[in-house]
């Protein structure tokens, strides 16, 4: 991250079948980091993309939506 910037964490929910959109969630927030560099770091928080540890669930690991500064919620067909 750059100095400076400020660092917006998107929570991103959504199943299983939604693999296009997240891979597509994931360019957009790269672009979108790219040309606001300096200004914003957008921090996309997506269970499957992270390392969790054994010594509790993983779902205990995973940072709650109201810690994150926006919330994104994908529907498909489940």
């Amino acid at each position: 991250m750059a100095d400076g910037a400020r660092e917006v964490r998107v929570f991103v929910s959504s199943p299983g079948d939604a693999q296009f959109e997240r891979m597509r969630l994931e360019r957009v927030t790269e672009r979108l980091n790219g040309e606001f560099q300096g200004i914003v770091h957008i921090v996309p928080i997506r269970w499957e993309t992270e390392f969790y540890k054994a010594h509790q669930t993983f779902q205990a690991q995973i940072p709650e939506a109201a810690q994150c500064d926006i919330v994104i919620a994908i529907f498909r067909s489940r």
